[in-house]
């Protein structure tokens, strides 16, 4: 499945340190959203190393704050 992002969400996302491989569809890239609060909060389960610049660890759960990850989640529920 290919992911479309506006540029100016992905233009935001200035700290990716993973080129984007979000964007190419493939779940495994992906962190799973566990619970999504109103506005832009995500708890996430971090799918790989948590060196991303986006991730906020709070006690047993990680934040996401990262721009593209959370229009993917908007757009396509994934």
């Amino acid at each position: 499945m290919k992911i479309e992002i506006p540029e100016e969400v992905i233009q935001k996302t200035t700290k990716c340190n993973k080129n984007f491989r979000c964007l190419l569809g493939e779940k495994e890239n992906l962190c799973r959203i566990i619970c999504h609060m109103s506005g832009n909060v995500y708890f996430v389960k971090c799918e790989g190393n948590k060196d991303c610049p986006y991730l906020e660890p709070h006690k047993k759960t990680e934040l996401c704050n990262c721009p593209v990850r959370n229009e993917i989640y908007h757009r396509y529920k994934i």
